[in-house]
């Protein structure tokens, strides 16, 4: 549980993919148990979360290696919102992955200038993602950063510019 006070900081600074926030969260002290069987609630292909001690800039850190069966089965937002929404999760763990995979959901139909019901979903619908979202949230859950009195604090994202041909 999460003490008075507690509080993570992510510097997102350069970015922050779904396996490397896991990673992160599980060389902090999260349970891949917990993890494992937030993903496996999930009743999706078979999922395995595997973390990997690994050295980035001569630093150590954990790796989530998340290793799936390729599929072809395509997922909406609707069907992403419904595997989370029909899984044995606990509410927190639900509310989250439900709020995050929504936004994305609505940020990548906006790019695509479709509607959310429309929206041929690239990223979301992969089943990475969706192991990625569900198993954040089981993390910060595990960590108690999902309790109302806890702070998730992420640094500004440095943003480019240039364009594409």
């Amino acid at each position: 549980m999460a003490h008075r006070g507690s509080c993570v900081w992510i510097d997102a600074s350069a970015g922050a993919s779904g396996d490397m926030l896991l990673g992160a969260l599980l060389d902090a002290g999260a349970p891949v148990e917990a993890v494992a069987a937030a993903i496996g609630a999930l009743g999706v292909e078979p999922i395995r979360i595997i973390p990997r001690q690994v050295r980035r800039h001569g630093l150590r850190a954990t790796m989530a290696d998340v290793q799936i069966q390729e599929t072809a089965i395509p997922r909406t937002v609707a069907d992403v919102l419904s595997l989370v929404a029909g899984a044995a999760l606990v509410p927190a763990v639900a509310a989250f992955a439900r709020d995050v995979l929504s936004l994305l959901g609505t940020t990548e139909a906006a790019v695509h200038g479709e509607d959310l019901e429309q929206v041929h979903l690239h990223e979301i619908g992969a089943l990475d993602s969706i192991a990625d979202v569900v198993g954040c949230a089981a993390a910060l859950h595990a960590l108690g950063l999902l309790e109302p009195r806890a702070r998730v604090v992420v640094g500004t994202v440095a943003l480019g510019s240039g364009s594409v041909e």
